[in-house]
């Protein structure tokens, strides 16, 4: 593929991206979605980051990257020019990120009553709540659990809590 067609290319990705969004996007999300779903190296995602915001097609406020009409109108034009795989890719990372961005995670260790308190909202109302009576010494272990706000903060507290049921 010649360099023109790739900048093309990701040009195009970047607005696709960027409407899945809706109007604008964070760029940390953007670089998030493109190295780590479209395995894009540092150097590429500045290289895109640059040449798009040298054009027309975008705007860019504080840490946000809005489509401008230009851009609208590129995007819909030349969308077929994306190949389905990026489309798909993209779509399925903006899907999850969308699923998981209003979920928070709140954790406190009552030590008087030995109970650690773990809730998870979601736009601010509970949907999960968990009491666990646990030592001091046995808390411990949990302070180190990262609440991150994917599957993987349920595997750790699943292994942690095996753990914690063989001791």
């Amino acid at each position: 593929m010649r360099v023109e067609e790739k900048q093309i290319e990701g040009r195009l990705s970047l607005l696709y991206a960027i409407s899945l969004f809706g109007q604008s996007a964070a760029i940390s999300r953007l670089k998030h979605l493109f190295q780590a779903g479209l395995d894009l190296s540092e150097a590429d995602w500045e290289a895109l980051l640059e040449d798009i915001l040298d054009s027309d097609l975008v705007k860019r406020l504080s840490d946000q990257l809005i489509i401008s009409d230009n851009g609208m109108v590129v995007l819909s034009f030349f969308q077929d020019r994306i190949p389905p795989e990026t489309l798909r890719r993209l779509a399925q990372l903006t899907d999850q990120a969308s699923a998981t961005a209003n979920y928070e995670w709140q954790s406190w260790y009552d030590a008087r009553h030995q109970m650690l308190q773990i809730m998870q909202l979601r736009d601010n109302q509970r949907i999960l709540g968990i009491q666990l009576y646990l030592t001091p010494e046995d808390h411990q272990a949990f302070e180190d659990l990262s609440f991150s706000n994917n599957e993987d903060f349920i595997d750790a507290l699943k292994t942690l809590l095996l753990t914690q049921k063989e001791t």
